[in-house]
């Protein structure tokens, strides 16, 4: 299994590459939303894990790209605000099936 992973937090990407590695998924890890589309064209993944707040803020037009590439890449997306709250984002990116607050305790 392969996750393309998108934060600009490094302590973040940190936690989660560790975790995911040791769990035998294969991690790429990008930090800004230019380097996510080079490696869109580049890559396939199972999976893409978007910081909502990316830098560069287009993060549902990647998430969208993917979608129309890609129709099986399971997207997640997480964010430190409630700005998505509503669900729309599953509105407009179908292959999105999870949006988490970072607020959230791990074991919720």
């Amino acid at each position: 299994m392969s996750v393309l992973f998108a934060e600009s937090d490094p302590w973040r990407v940190k936690i989660w590459t560790i975790h995911l590695t040791q769990l035998g998924v294969w991690v790429v890890q990008t930090e800004s939303h230019q380097i996510v589309l080079y490696a869109l064209f580049q890559l396939e993944c199972d999976i893409i894990v978007f910081n909502f707040a990316l830098q560069g803020g287009v993060v549902i037009v990647l998430a969208d790209y993917a979608s129309y590439h890609w129709p099986k890449v399971q997207i997640i997306t997480f964010t430190v605000m409630g700005t998505v709250s509503d669900g729309s984002l599953f509105t407009y990116c179908l292959n999105v099936c999870a949006c988490v607050l970072v607020a959230i305790g791990a074991d919720d």
